[in-house]
């Protein structure tokens, strides 16, 4: 992999910004049109002669425009001082080849900039493109895949491909094919163009699985995402033949699906796994993150590009939309003042943000590691004290679920008296679930008076997506489908997953409750729009995309909501929750002891089946 050397050189004139030649000649060549064309003019009628002098007004207007752009592209230019300051590369995950263990970095106006080309050398090393095939199964055909990343520069256009290319290993099933999305930074107009949400789909493909089939059956909608950074104050520099944009929004831009991510502590540039930042516990990752916390203060730009920064990440890699899909500069609006004051203050603000979304998902993981403000980080939490929103019902009603639910095991099977339903508790998601509840159904089944089956997800705060998608194949042996609604674009797919892992016989119900959210909802989701089992209890918690992590320019990192929500069949999204089939008794609250109480789950079941 070639390495790029950045040379510091003064700026001193047009002559460094590449797309002067061919702006020039495409304007030196229209002056000499125009030239051919007013010999011309004298031989045509008054009409015509008018008509022409409006084009040639048209052209000057256009080359005058080039001229322009040309002065303000130099004017940035010359202010941004290229200083490449080499910092060390360091990979926590331990799985990386790194080419080069050094990226060299410009901290202007406070922000940390990075050359495209080195931030790429090191993308590639995170992703192993170029580096390998890998054997994997699509649309349920095995081929070999590998990755690669071409560069290509038009004017004032440099495109980033990605092109996975899959080689069949069965000729005479399937042929070879190709994929390919892009990413175009349009340096004069300040654009970022993604082709496709599918881009992160070739990063981050469903892996191999043993149990499970994934089938692209669908997509109705595809747009690309176009990103304005003018519109969020936010800079890239083209100079030296080079294009520069902070770290931190490159990482975005290219690994805002990844479970990689890189991150600069203004001594060392990281590569952690984000697993590693969802552990409750301290562990290796969150110390080297925190290693050089310093008692400085945060300048004006760093914090003005802090709100500058939400106010783009919000806009475009976030899924959940304001009313009449407003931007969400209004909603940051009211927080500016306090963001922009000292940095106990700018902090509170910041947790304030993120825990005002009012979504279950998005959360801070880790205070900013980057500043010691005097403080334990306990202190920069928002208190549930008087507030009535959607995460404050749900840490209720938690408390209250906890209690009533203290004497249950989610080893223990429980049974209605009638021996003929059974109750399986399920409060996490993991593929350990998977080998439990099986063995269970087992048990289950070797009773055989038992012809009723209740997954109990009253408790159920999530876990692992794909591990959901195995486990449903204890209710079903045909393929389901999966509705992905991405609405910064209005992209929407439909994937077909079939799981492997081997059907059980009953009567399915799934047993919801307000605190029932994220994989725990998609579980209660996939049942509903496919049918697989009837929804009982109340409606479930919501929390209908997968997770994320973000990185803040003041150091905080944050999880948030992935790109997409998925829909039931007409695209209307879970993220509320899932409505029951058949509700649970409900006066002006809920009544939670009924989800425990085996005699009312036993006779609304029994009651089910008679009208069946």
């Amino acid at each position: 992999m070639k390495k790029t050397v950045i040379f510091l050189t003064p700026i001193l004139s047009l002559l460094l910004i590449s797309c002067k030649a061919n702006i020039l000649n495409t304007i030196n060549q229209n002056n000499s049109n125009n030239k051919l064309n007013n010999k011309t003019f004298n031989n045509k009628n008054n009409d015509q002669t008018n008509l022409n002098n409006t084009n040639l007004i048209k052209k000057d207007k256009t080359n005058l425009d080039l001229i322009n752009q040309e002065k303000i592209i130099t004017k940035q230019a010359n202010n941004f001082k290229v200083l490449n300051t080499p910092y060390k590369v360091s990979d926590l995950t331990n799985s990386i080849i790194l080419t080069n263990n050094t990226i060299n970095l410009t901290n202007y106006q406070d922000i940390d900039y990075v050359n495209l080309d080195q931030f790429l050398d090191l993308f590639k090393d995170i992703l192993e493109i170029n580096q390998k095939t890998d054997e994997i199964v699509y649309n349920n055909n095995s081929y070999l895949l590998t990755k690669e990343l071409k560069k290509e520069i038009n004017n004032n256009l440099i495109t980033i491909r990605l092109v996975n290319k899959y080689q069949s290993k069965d000729k005479s099933k399937t042929n070879d094919f190709i994929i390919n999305e892009f990413i175009e930074f349009d340096f004069l107009n300040k654009k970022i163009t993604i082709s496709s949400v599918n881009f992160y789909s070739l990063i981050n493909s469903y892996q191999n699985e043993t149990n499970l089939e994934y089938h692209y059956f669908k997509t109705l909608e595809s747009k690309p995402l176009v990103i304005d950074l003018n519109k969020y104050n936010i800079s890239m520099f083209y100079t030296n033949n080079n294009l520069y944009l902070p770290l931190i929004v490159l990482n975005q831009i290219f690994l805002n699906e990844a479970e990689k991510q890189i991150y600069f502590n203004n001594k060392n540039v990281f590569i952690f796994d984000v697993f590693d930042l969802y552990e409750h516990n301290n562990n290796e990752t969150k110390k080297k993150l925190s290693s050089n916390k310093q008692d400085i203060k945060l300048s004006n730009n760093l914090k003005e590009f802090q709100y500058n920064y939400l106010w783009f990440l919000l806009d475009n890699f976030y899924p959940l939309k304001l009313e009449n899909n407003k931007s969400y500069k209004d909603y940051l609006t009211k927080y500016k003042t306090s963001l922009l004051k000292d940095n106990l203050e700018h902090f509170k603000t910041t947790n304030l943000i993120i825990r005002d979304l009012n979504d279950i998902h998005t959360k801070v993981l880790l205070q900013s590691p980057l500043y010691d403000l005097k403080t334990n980080d306990s202190s920069l939490l928002i208190s549930e004290k008087n507030r009535n929103d959607r995460i404050a019902k749900f840490r209720k009603y938690e408390k209250e679920l906890v209690r009533l639910s203290s004497n249950l095991n989610e080893k223990d099977i429980r049974y209605t008296k009638d021996n003929k339903t059974a109750i399986i508790k399920i409060d996490i998601i993991t593929r350990d679930t998977i080998e439990g509840v099986k063995n269970q159904l087992k048990q289950i089944k070797s009773k055989n008076e038992i012809k009723n089956v209740v997954f109990d997800l009253t408790l159920n705060k999530g876990g692992s997506v794909i591990a959901t998608f195995i486990i449903l194949g204890f209710l079903t042996n045909q393929s389901f489908k999966y509705h992905k609604l991405y609405p910064n674009t209005n992209n929407k797919e439909i994937l077909n997953i079939k799981s492997n892992i081997g059907k059980f016989d009953f009567n399915y119900y799934i047993l919801n409750s307000p605190i029932n959210y994220s994989a725990g909802n998609t579980f209660a989701s996939i049942i509903k729009t496919n049918k697989l089992a009837k929804i009982i209890g109340y409606k479930s918690g919501g929390g209908a995309s997968e997770v994320r992590l973000a990185i803040l320019p003041t150091g905080t990192i944050i999880r948030k909501s992935s790109l997409y929500t998925l829909t039931d069949n007409n695209w209307n999204s879970y993220e509320l929750g899932v409505d029951p089939d058949i509700e649970f008794k409900k006066d002006k609250n809920y009544n939670f002891n009924s989800l425990f109480d085996l005699e009312y789950i036993q006779n609304i079941i029994n009651n089910d089946q008679k009208v069946k």
